[in-house]
């Protein structure tokens, strides 16, 4: 889990990211779900280097529809 503290125009944001195997543990998926969830544009993430990281709050605005195709049957 990374941590970042920005202060924009006086006001303090902390901002909490997740990398691949926290998100896959926090959504109970394996990190292959992960990956194909960013891949498909389901989870946003940013691309630092080689690792992905997805900001927490946006897991978690996209959780609904996450957890739903993981019950989905082809």
């Amino acid at each position: 889990m990374i941590k970042l503290t920005a202060l924009i125009f006086g006001v303090s944001t902390e901002e909490v990211y997740l990398n691949v195997k926290e998100a896959a543990k926090f959504l109970n998926v394996s990190e292959q779900s992960i990956h194909n969830y960013i891949r498909e544009g389901k989870i946003p993430a940013k691309k630092v280097g080689r690792p992905y990281l997805i900001l927490k709050s946006n897991l978690l605005d996209n959780l609904g529809e996450v957890k739903s195709l993981r019950y989905k049957r082809p």
